[in-house]
């Protein structure tokens, strides 16, 4: 049996966390998926995505981790992902956003 992990004062806690969502106008979700071949992106129409998008919210804050809600600029994504030479993915765009400070 493991033993119980001990945490530091330097270390984060629930209190600290907070998690990066993207976040999309109608027209920015369009464009984005006429783009991206990753059926999670391509195949959700704008009301599922943003009907599971506030799902998926209200299940985070329910844990005490914070949420903020990052803005995506389809065209400015889309540049990106080019510039990088990565697919129009759920990944790269987790990866897009985890660059936001």
């Amino acid at each position: 049996m493991q033993p119980l992990r001990t945490f530091s004062a330097d270390e984060p806690t629930l209190d600290d966390m907070c998690i990066r969502v993207p976040w999309f106008s109608k027209a920015d979700w369009i464009a984005l998926c006429r783009e991206s071949p990753d059926p999670l992106l391509r195949d959700k129409p704008y009301a599922a995505w943003r009907k599971e998008a506030k799902a998926t919210l209200a299940s985070i804050h329910k844990t005490g981790i914070k949420t903020y809600k990052v803005k995506v600029d389809a065209q400015s994504f889309l540049t990106w992902c080019h510039v990088r030479g990565l697919p129009v993915t759920h990944t790269s765009l987790a990866g897009y956003i985890a660059t936001w400070t």
